[in-house]
Protein backbone atom coordinates (compact mmCIF):
# COMPACT_ATOMS: atom_id res chain seq x y z
CA UNK A 1 0.00 0.00 0.00
CA UNK A 2 2.89 2.38 0.75
CA UNK A 3 4.75 1.40 -2.40
CA UNK A 4 1.82 2.00 -4.78
CA UNK A 5 0.15 4.71 -2.65
CA UNK A 6 -3.13 2.84 -2.24
CA UNK A 7 -5.54 5.34 -0.69
CA UNK A 8 -8.28 2.81 0.04
CA UNK A 9 -5.96 0.80 2.30
CA UNK A 10 -5.28 3.88 4.39
CA UNK A 11 -8.97 4.81 4.46
CA UNK A 12 -9.68 1.48 6.15
CA UNK A 13 -6.64 1.70 8.40
CA UNK A 14 -7.63 5.19 9.57
CA UNK A 15 -11.09 3.97 10.56
CA UNK A 16 -9.62 1.00 12.45
CA UNK A 17 -7.14 3.20 14.33
CA UNK A 18 -9.55 6.03 15.12
CA UNK A 19 -8.76 9.71 15.46
CA UNK A 20 -7.57 9.45 19.08
CA UNK A 21 -4.68 7.13 18.23
CA UNK A 22 -3.87 8.98 15.01
CA UNK A 23 -3.79 12.32 16.82
CA UNK A 24 -1.61 10.96 19.62
CA UNK A 25 1.00 9.53 17.25
CA UNK A 26 1.12 12.59 14.98
CA UNK A 27 1.64 14.75 18.07
CA UNK A 28 4.65 12.64 19.06
CA UNK A 29 6.10 13.22 15.59
CA UNK A 30 5.84 16.98 16.08
CA UNK A 31 2.78 17.89 14.05
CA UNK A 32 0.47 20.63 15.33
CA UNK A 33 3.27 22.62 16.98
CA UNK A 34 6.33 24.56 15.88
CA UNK A 35 9.64 22.79 15.36
CA UNK A 36 11.35 25.56 17.40
CA UNK A 37 13.70 26.29 14.54
CA UNK A 38 15.75 29.46 15.06
CA UNK A 39 13.69 31.80 12.90
CA UNK A 40 10.80 34.17 13.72
CA UNK A 41 7.12 33.66 12.94
CA UNK A 42 7.20 29.90 12.43
CA UNK A 43 3.72 28.50 11.93
CA UNK A 44 2.55 25.49 13.98
CA UNK A 45 0.33 23.99 11.31
CA UNK A 46 -2.90 22.35 12.44
CA UNK A 47 -3.47 18.90 13.90
CA UNK A 48 -7.27 18.56 14.06
CA UNK A 49 -9.22 16.64 16.70
CA UNK A 50 -12.89 16.25 17.69
CA UNK A 51 -12.38 18.81 20.47
CA UNK A 52 -10.77 21.30 18.07
CA UNK A 53 -13.60 20.93 15.54
CA UNK A 54 -16.30 21.38 18.19
CA UNK A 55 -14.56 24.45 19.61
CA UNK A 56 -13.99 25.92 16.14
CA UNK A 57 -17.36 25.53 14.47
CA UNK A 58 -19.57 23.57 16.86
CA UNK A 59 -19.84 20.59 14.51
CA UNK A 60 -19.30 16.95 15.48
CA UNK A 61 -16.40 14.86 14.26
CA UNK A 62 -17.30 12.44 11.48
CA UNK A 63 -15.67 9.24 10.27
CA UNK A 64 -14.85 11.06 7.05
CA UNK A 65 -12.80 13.55 9.08
CA UNK A 66 -10.78 10.66 10.49
CA UNK A 67 -10.17 9.24 7.03
CA UNK A 68 -9.02 12.57 5.62
CA UNK A 69 -6.72 13.19 8.60
CA UNK A 70 -5.32 9.67 8.22
CA UNK A 71 -4.20 10.37 4.66
CA UNK A 72 -2.88 13.85 5.46
CA UNK A 73 -5.74 15.87 4.01
CA UNK A 74 -8.89 17.53 5.35
CA UNK A 75 -8.25 19.99 8.16
CA UNK A 76 -4.65 18.84 8.68
CA UNK A 77 -2.00 21.45 7.91
CA UNK A 78 1.76 20.87 8.05
CA UNK A 79 4.79 22.90 7.04
CA UNK A 80 7.53 21.41 4.84
CA UNK A 81 9.90 21.67 7.80
CA UNK A 82 7.54 19.66 10.03
CA UNK A 83 7.32 17.01 7.32
CA UNK A 84 11.12 16.93 6.93
CA UNK A 85 11.60 16.61 10.69
CA UNK A 86 9.09 13.74 10.82
CA UNK A 87 10.94 12.06 7.93
CA UNK A 88 14.21 12.30 9.86
CA UNK A 89 12.50 10.83 12.94
CA UNK A 90 11.30 7.89 10.86
CA UNK A 91 14.77 7.43 9.36
CA UNK A 92 16.30 7.23 12.84
CA UNK A 93 13.67 4.85 14.23
CA UNK A 94 12.12 7.44 16.51
CA UNK A 95 15.12 9.52 17.54
CA UNK A 96 14.28 13.20 17.14
CA UNK A 97 16.53 16.11 16.22
CA UNK A 98 16.28 19.86 16.47
CA UNK A 99 16.40 21.65 13.10
CA UNK A 100 18.54 24.79 12.84
CA UNK A 101 19.16 27.49 10.26
CA UNK A 102 21.90 29.12 12.34
CA UNK A 103 25.24 27.33 12.15
CA UNK A 104 27.03 29.26 14.91
CA UNK A 105 27.40 32.67 16.58
CA UNK A 106 30.85 34.16 17.07
CA UNK A 107 31.40 36.81 19.74
CA UNK A 108 33.75 39.83 19.34
CA UNK A 109 36.41 37.94 21.31
CA UNK A 110 36.19 35.11 18.72
CA UNK A 111 34.60 32.71 21.19
CA UNK A 112 31.70 30.62 19.91
CA UNK A 113 28.24 30.95 21.40
CA UNK A 114 26.67 27.54 21.71
CA UNK A 115 23.00 27.32 20.90
CA UNK A 116 20.93 26.00 23.80
CA UNK A 117 20.09 22.34 23.41
CA UNK A 118 16.45 21.46 22.85
CA UNK A 119 15.65 17.93 23.90
CA UNK A 120 12.77 16.23 22.12
CA UNK A 121 11.39 12.95 23.48
CA UNK A 122 11.91 10.01 21.12
CA UNK A 123 9.03 8.20 19.48
CA UNK A 124 9.00 4.74 21.06
CA UNK A 125 6.88 2.04 19.45
CA UNK A 126 5.42 -0.97 21.20
CA UNK A 127 6.67 -3.10 18.30
CA UNK A 128 10.00 -1.67 17.04
CA UNK A 129 9.93 -3.94 13.99
CA UNK A 130 7.33 -1.59 12.52
CA UNK A 131 10.09 0.93 11.74
CA UNK A 132 11.84 -1.51 9.40
CA UNK A 133 8.55 -2.66 7.87
CA UNK A 134 7.63 0.89 6.89
CA UNK A 135 11.14 1.76 5.70
CA UNK A 136 11.33 -1.40 3.58
CA UNK A 137 8.03 -0.44 1.92
CA UNK A 138 9.36 3.08 1.31
CA UNK A 139 12.39 1.60 -0.45
CA UNK A 140 9.95 -0.06 -2.84
CA UNK A 141 8.53 3.35 -3.76
CA UNK A 142 11.74 4.10 -5.68
CA UNK A 143 13.15 0.61 -6.37
CA UNK A 144 10.12 -1.41 -7.49
CA UNK A 145 8.71 -1.12 -11.03
CA UNK A 146 5.33 -0.59 -9.35
CA UNK A 147 6.59 2.17 -7.06
CA UNK A 148 5.05 5.62 -7.42
CA UNK A 149 8.53 7.18 -7.78
CA UNK A 150 10.22 4.38 -9.68
CA UNK A 151 12.02 6.84 -11.94
CA UNK A 152 13.80 8.35 -8.91
CA UNK A 153 15.50 5.08 -8.06
CA UNK A 154 17.34 4.52 -11.31
CA UNK A 155 21.02 4.26 -10.36
CA UNK A 156 21.22 6.89 -7.62
CA UNK A 157 24.41 5.41 -6.13
CA UNK A 158 22.88 5.32 -2.63
CA UNK A 159 19.95 3.56 -0.99
CA UNK A 160 16.76 5.59 -0.65
CA UNK A 161 13.48 5.28 1.25
CA UNK A 162 10.73 7.59 0.02
CA UNK A 163 7.02 8.33 -0.23
CA UNK A 164 5.01 10.37 -2.70
CA UNK A 165 1.97 12.39 -1.70
CA UNK A 166 -0.75 14.67 -2.99
CA UNK A 167 -2.32 17.67 -1.28
CA UNK A 168 -5.68 18.25 -2.90
CA UNK A 169 -6.50 21.92 -3.43
CA UNK A 170 -9.98 21.50 -4.88
CA UNK A 171 -12.33 18.58 -5.47
CA UNK A 172 -12.20 17.35 -9.08
CA UNK A 173 -14.30 14.93 -11.06
CA UNK A 174 -12.50 11.79 -12.15
CA UNK A 175 -12.57 12.84 -15.83
CA UNK A 176 -10.90 16.11 -14.89
CA UNK A 177 -8.17 14.25 -13.00
CA UNK A 178 -7.35 12.34 -16.19
CA UNK A 179 -6.75 15.61 -18.01
CA UNK A 180 -4.85 17.78 -15.54
CA UNK A 181 -4.25 20.52 -18.09
CA UNK A 182 -7.99 21.22 -18.27
CA UNK A 183 -7.93 22.36 -14.63
CA UNK A 184 -6.88 25.96 -13.85
CA UNK A 185 -3.37 25.94 -12.41
CA UNK A 186 -4.43 27.52 -9.11
CA UNK A 187 -6.81 24.57 -8.53
CA UNK A 188 -4.36 21.80 -9.38
CA UNK A 189 -3.07 19.52 -6.64
CA UNK A 190 0.19 20.09 -4.81
CA UNK A 191 2.80 17.34 -5.15
CA UNK A 192 4.77 16.12 -2.11
CA UNK A 193 7.79 13.88 -1.80
CA UNK A 194 9.75 12.80 1.26
CA UNK A 195 12.94 10.76 1.27
CA UNK A 196 16.02 9.90 3.28
CA UNK A 197 19.33 8.26 2.47
CA UNK A 198 21.31 6.10 2.90
CA UNK A 199 18.73 3.77 4.39
CA UNK A 200 20.95 2.02 6.95
CA UNK A 201 22.97 5.08 8.02
CA UNK A 202 20.85 8.15 7.22
CA UNK A 203 22.68 11.39 6.49
CA UNK A 204 20.02 13.46 4.76
CA UNK A 205 16.23 13.76 4.89
CA UNK A 206 14.22 15.93 2.52
CA UNK A 207 10.63 17.06 2.12
CA UNK A 208 9.65 18.67 -1.17
CA UNK A 209 6.34 20.45 -1.77
CA UNK A 210 5.51 21.66 -5.29
CA UNK A 211 2.47 23.90 -5.48
CA UNK A 212 -0.03 23.16 -8.27
CA UNK A 213 2.39 20.92 -10.17
CA UNK A 214 4.17 17.56 -10.18
CA UNK A 215 7.87 16.78 -10.14
CA UNK A 216 8.74 16.86 -6.43
CA UNK A 217 10.58 13.54 -6.74
CA UNK A 218 12.82 14.88 -9.51
CA UNK A 219 13.77 17.90 -7.41
CA UNK A 220 14.54 15.66 -4.43
CA UNK A 221 16.81 13.53 -6.63
CA UNK A 222 18.80 16.61 -7.69
CA UNK A 223 19.17 17.74 -4.06
CA UNK A 224 20.29 14.34 -2.81
CA UNK A 225 22.66 13.77 -5.73
CA UNK A 226 24.25 17.16 -5.02
CA UNK A 227 24.56 16.38 -1.32
CA UNK A 228 26.30 13.05 -1.82
CA UNK A 229 28.56 14.45 -4.53
CA UNK A 230 29.67 17.65 -2.82
CA UNK A 231 28.65 17.73 0.84
CA UNK A 232 28.64 14.29 2.44
CA UNK A 233 32.41 13.85 2.79
CA UNK A 234 32.85 17.40 4.10
CA UNK A 235 30.09 16.89 6.68
CA UNK A 236 31.72 13.67 7.92
CA UNK A 237 35.05 15.44 8.43
CA UNK A 238 33.38 18.26 10.36
CA UNK A 239 31.65 15.79 12.68
CA UNK A 240 34.55 13.36 13.18
CA UNK A 241 33.13 10.81 10.76
CA UNK A 242 29.65 10.90 12.29
CA UNK A 243 26.84 11.40 9.75
CA UNK A 244 25.12 14.77 9.93
CA UNK A 245 21.39 15.07 10.30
Amino acid sequence: AIMVSCDTFFYELSVKLGITRIHKMLTRFGFGKTTQVDMPDELPGLLPSPHWKHETNGNPWYTGDTILTGIGQGFLLATPLQIAEATATLAEHGERFQPHLLLKMQKPDDSIYQLPAIEKPPVILEHPSVWNNVIHAMQGVVSSPMGTAESFGRHPGYTVAAKTGTAQVFGHHRDEERSRLNIPKKLRNHHLFIAFAPVNHPQIAVAIVIEHAAGADRIARHIMDYYFKYCAKEDKVKTNEQPTR
